[in-house]
């Protein structure tokens, strides 16, 4: 889940979701 998450990350263009999303992905990181 998290390397499709962050492929999602890097495909994002738009930066304040790239933002968002690259915050989401430490957290899940850290949970696992």
């Amino acid at each position: 889940a998290v390397t499709e998450a962050r492929s999602r990350v890097e495909a994002e263009t738009d930066e304040q979701k790239k933002a968002e999303a690259e915050s989401i992905l430490r957290v899940l990181e850290e949970i696992q």
